[in-house]
């Protein structure tokens, strides 16, 4: 089966961990300061922060600037790009200006059952909204079994960068590779200015 049967690439993207390394931060990193809202939070695999007579909390929060320039490329060349994340649509809300791009959410809870650890609640539904299509799915927390046949898909791929560096040069350069393959076009190179 080619890449052009399976149908056009579908990249998956996890929030904690890729986007934003859990780790102190670096001087390039970009800074984001959250009013996070009690009725705009992460039902599940979220520790709820603590909250204001007025339901707000307030955090500061570092994203790699590699990984959002590699996904906002992504995006900028006609990926199909999504999120895979315990925040789903949240990303969208706390990060989206940040990031200078919002995603479609692939996992949520309005569509599954609930699984006991986050990965295995994502596979489920990748293997649903992936169906037929190459998948790379980008994420530091691998389900432990594959109940879903997930892994097992044609031109199915998974990468696992370490959480506390996020998607780096390393995991771009696997992620490109697998993109190429299925026909994706090509990143252009990144113009650094001072």
């Amino acid at each position: 089966m080619t890449a052009l049967e399976l149908g056009a690439p579908l990249v998956a993207l996890d929030f904690d961990g890729c986007i934003r390394p859990l780790r102190e931060a670096r001087p390039d990193d970009i800074r984001v300061d959250c009013l996070y809202r009690a009725d705009e939070y992460p039902d599940m695999f979220h520790r709820k922060p603590e909250w204001s007579r007025k339901g707000q909390s307030k955090a500061t929060v570092y994203l790699s600037r590699v990984a959002v320039e590699w996904a906002r490329s992504l995006v900028d060349r006609g990926i199909d790009t999504g999120w895979a994340t315990t925040w789903q649509r949240w990303a969208n809300m706390y990060f989206g200006e940040a990031l200078g791009f919002t995603l479609p959410v692939l996992v949520d809870t309005e569509r599954t059952t609930i699984a006991s650890r986050s990965a295995e609640w994502k596979a489920a539904q990748l293997t649903t909204v992936g169906s037929g299509r190459p998948v790379l799915w980008i994420d530091d927390n691998p389900p432990w079994t594959d109940r879903t046949g997930l892994f097992n898909a044609p031109g199915f791929r998974f990468l696992m960068p370490d959480y506390s560096r996020g998607i780096d040069e390393e995991i771009i350069t696997l992620a490109e590779e697998w993109l190429a393959e299925h026909g994706a076009p090509p990143r252009q190179p990144t113009m650094m200015t001072s």
